[in-house]
Order: structure tokens, then C-alpha cells, then sequence
């Protein structure tokens, strides 16, 4: 029985990026954002699947078990991957490539706010999710022993759910009801208080609190802010703009990890938090749009005399 839930478990976390990419929400006049466009749902959720094989197959005969179930579903998923992206984006690779086309691209008023949100979320994000681990060991204790392996993957298979709940069928309801920029500006505020809340966070509780607040900030700034930045652009250019999402991604990738593994290496625990957040705090600070009490104040000194 344990070994058909894990197998299951599995089945569901590789299987749900798929058929996200077969939903369309309604998320602007870009439409082109799709929930599993978002690397939290692998990120954050392949964690868990991996604890439930450890506790299934521990013994070394076993241990090919998740790879031998990811590659009997990963084809189911692959087809899916292809049909969520727009049109040319594959030709417009090798353009996303060039300096030109960053500077013609960050150059423009407007986009240039988006693409800015969308480095200082994705470096934060990973920020997060590289060094989390090595925090939560060093920080947090379970029935008298450090995290481990087991703990760790709960914690995020956890994240994993409601980021899985939220995008897969609140978002579109959120983004009909307020708006993408107002989204966005919500996220953000919430990422900086979770990382924020992590940085003083000594207890299981107060983990949760920030994780949910994580959960988040990380699901609906991502698809949000993803269809704002391909409504800055022209319907030729989604390619080369979404490319360049993926460049700066990449490069967030490379960048937190090194950053986070130094600061959490010299027991700088609350200072690798706070970095997030500080990145968080910067997508806040470019979310004009998005927040109520700015607009309310630009329109005011607009009418001013």
C-alpha cells in the first residue's frame, strides 16, 4: 500500500504541470501565462514525492524507484510543455541570446518596470528555495533532532500544495476580481513579510505562517507578472520577451545559490532571509500600479495646482 501512495504521490506531482499547461486562465489580454510555467511546482513539490520513496524504498535494491516512475509519466508531461508556448518563442531563442536585445528591451518604459519585477522575484525565489534546506537544519528542531531529508520535504511539499491549489483554480478568479498589477503588489508584500517572518522564526508555527505566506506571494506574482510583461510587449515580440524571462531565471539560478550557500556557510541564518526579502521589498517598491495609497497619491499631485 505504501509503495502504490508514493507511486501515485508521483504520478500526480510530475502529471499536474501537464495538464496545467492545457488550462488557459484568464490572466489579460496577454493570455499567454500558464500556471505550470511556474518552477515552484517542481521545485517545491518533487521534495515530497522524494521523502515518500525514501520512506518506501530505503534499502539500496530500491533506490532506482523515483526514477523509474518519472520516466513511465514524463512523456505524459513533455507534449503539454510544447503546447503552452506561444507562437515563435522557439525561433526567438537565439535573439534573447543577444546584449542588443536586452538593452532594447529594458529600454522601454513600462516593460522595463515588469522585466526588473520579474529578476528581483526570481533571484529571491531562488534565493529561497537553494538554501532553505541548509537553513532549516541549522534553525529548526523536530522531536529533539535536527531537520532532516523527511521533515524538509514536508515542509515543502506543503508550499508545493497551495501553490498547486492556487494556480491551478483560485488565480483566475483573483485576477478577475483585482487585477494582475494589484496581484502582483499583494505578492510581493507577502513575500517580503514570509521571508521577513523566516528570518526570526524559531518555532513550527511561526515556519508555517511564513511557508503559507511563501505559498503565495511565489503563486500568483509569477503567472501575474508573466502576463503583464507580455502585454508590455507587441504580439511578435512575446517570444523574445518570454526568452528573456527564461535568461533571467537562468541567471538567478546560478547567482542565489552561491549567494545563499556563503551567507548560510558562516551561520548567517537571519541575514540569508532577510536578503530575500530585501529582494522582495525592491519588487514592492516597482509596483506602482498595484498599489492603492501610490495610485491615490499620483492622481492627487496630477489634479494639484
Amino acid at each position: 500500500m505504501k509503495t502504490l501512495i508514493a507511486g501515485v504521490t508521483l504520478a500526480v506531482l510530475v502529471a499536474s504541470p501537464a495538464f496545467a499547461q492545457s488550462y488557459d486562465p484568464d490572466l489579460g489580454s496577454g493570455n499567454v501565462a500558464r500556471p505550470s510555467d511556474d518552477p515552484a511546482y517542481s521545485w517545491s513539490a518533487t521534495p515530497g514525492a522524494n521523502n515518500a520513496f525514501a520512506r518506501v524504498a530505503p534499502r539500496r535494491g530500491q533506490s532506482r524507484a523515483p526514477q523509474a516512475a518519472y520516466g513511465a509519466v514524463t512523456p505524459y508531461g513533455t507534449p503539454g510543455v510544447q503546447r503552452g508556448r506561444p507562437n515563435g518563442m522557439g525561433s526567438d531563442r537565439e535573439a534573447a541570446l543577444r546584449v542588443r536585445t536586452y538593452v532594447k528591451y529594458f529600454g522601454r518604459p513600462g516593460l522595463r518596470e515588469r522585466l526588473l519585477q520579474f529578476l528581483f522575484f526570481i533571484t529571491s525565489f531562488s534565493l529561497f528555495i537553494s538554501g532553505f534546506a541548509l537553513f532549516a537544519e541549522r534553525r529548526f528542531t523536530y522531536q529533539g533532532h535536527p531537520f532532516g531529508p523527511r521533515e524538509i520535504g514536508y515542509v515543502f511539499g506543503y508550499v508545493g500544495f497551495l501553490g498547486i491549489i492556487l494556480q491551478g483554480g483560485l488565480i483566475g478568479r483573483l485576477v478577475r476580481r483585482f487585477g494582475e498589477s494589484m496581484l502582483v503588489a499583494a505578492g510581493f508584500i507577502a513575500l517580503v513579510i514570509g521571508y521577513f517572518g523566516l528570518g526570526i522564526a524559531s518555532s513550527f508555527a511561526l515556519l508555517m505562517f511564513t511557508g503559507t505566506l511563501a505559498a503565495f506571494g511565489n503563486g500568483v506574482i509569477r503567472p501575474a507578472l508573466t502576463s503583464l510583461i507580455t502585454q508590455q510587449a507587441g504580439r511578435q515580440e512575446q517570444g523574445v520577451v518570454l526568452g528573456i524571462t527564461q535568461s533571467l531565471m537562468s541567471m538567478a539560478s546560478i547567482v542565489a545559490p552561491i549567494v545563499g550557500g556563503l551567507l548560510i556557510e558562516r551561520q548567517m541564518l537571519k541575514e540569508w532571509a532577510w536578503a530575500a526579502a530585501g529582494l522582495a521589498a525592491v519588487g514592492v517598491a516597482l509596483s506602482r500600479e498595484g498599489l492603492p495609497f501610490y495610485a491615490t497619491a499620483s492622481a492627487d499631485s496630477i489634479g494639484a495646482p
